[in-house]
């Protein structure tokens, strides 16, 4: 990746993590405490080959 694109990376994730009002969380951060699956509760098991 070049700098401009990394800056770009850089801008765009604290703009996801800005909560300006207080009351409401950055999607990222609300992603992080609360992921979409629980990889611990239900692991990838290996495929069986026969």
């Amino acid at each position: 990746m070049n700098e401009q694109n990394l800056n770009y990376v850089r801008n765009e994730l604290r703009r996801a993590l800005l909560d300006l009002s207080g009351g409401t969380k950055g999607q990222l951060e609300a992603f992080s405490e609360n992921p979409l699956a629980d990889k611990n509760a239900t692991p990838r098991r290996c495929v069986n080959l026969v």
